[in-house]
């Protein structure tokens, strides 16, 4: 196991390991396959009685609210087994300088990996297939992107920082070592996106976040970063649709 002294990071000390890391990501994936199930039984009775049809954009909205639950797995398996607060899922304090330091690094290197990977995919000659752009299925004009930053900016990031650099990531690495927590986790974050030809800048992403994570001991820097990262594509989207449109695009 590495030596946090010989790496120059703070360490990020956690009492689970790898087994109740596991134990998360089976319970996170029992949660979301039951919700599907429910939903697909809700649906197909709704249609069933010939209600009303239910609009894409809520639908949408409570698919992407549902990524709450992921901050269920890490509190059973962490605070609530240990008897121990939030702080412990990294929801703690560093000094704020070095929090703005380390996150507008981390975000330059995330926009210079995304931006690394386009050039690679071009020079390669290979078409790059992006993650879909949900942010029409929000719905229309300002509303719509106000819902989906709220959404894709705010519980998104939160939900799945906790999940994976404030317990699993620290799980791992109890167990394992942090470069090995790093690769996994950051190899699992990237894998449950389901796009594979933005793995690889996805798996960068991770790593970035997990050291932002380990320089501060806070959850925080790696929140903002992928916060920020989230709301850029979805205020870019939608200057781009604007300006389409009246273009007459």
């Amino acid at each position: 196991m590495v030596d946090e002294q010989e790496t120059g990071l703070a360490a990020v000390e956690v009492p689970w390991g790898a087994r109740e890391g596991a134990y998360g990501c089976l319970t996170a994936i029992a949660l979301f396959v039951g919700v599907g199930v429910i939903g697909g039984v809700i649906a197909f009775a709704w249609m069933q009685a010939d209600l009303p049809s239910i609009s894409t954009d809520i639908v949408v909205q409570v698919v992407f609210a549902l990524e709450a639950l992921l901050l269920l797995p890490p509190w059973l398996f962490g605070p609530r087994r240990y008897r121990l607060s939030w702080e412990s899922l990294g929801f703690r304090g560093a000094p704020a300088g070095r929090v703005a330091l380390v996150t507008v690094v981390g975000f330059g290197v995330v926009l210079l990996a995304n931006a690394g990977w386009t050039l690679i995919m071009d020079a390669l000659g290979l078409e790059l297939t992006e993650q879909p752009n949900p942010l029409p299925l929000f719905g229309e004009g300002i509303g719509g992107l106000l819902m989906a930053l709220f959404l894709g900016a705010v519980v998104a990031p939160v939900a799945e920082e906790v999940f994976f650099r404030g317990f699993l990531y620290p799980g791992l690495k109890s167990s394992w070592g942090f470069v090995a927590a790093m690769i996994v986790s950051s190899a699992i974050f990237a894998v449950i996106h389901g796009f594979t030809a933005v793995i690889p800048p996805i798996f960068v992403i991770g790593l970035v976040l997990a050291i932002s994570y380990e320089i501060t001991g806070s959850l925080w820097p790696a929140i903002l970063i992928h916060a920020a990262m989230n709301a850029l594509a979805f205020i870019s989207a939608y200057v781009v649709s604007v300006g389409g449109a009246e273009l007459g695009f």
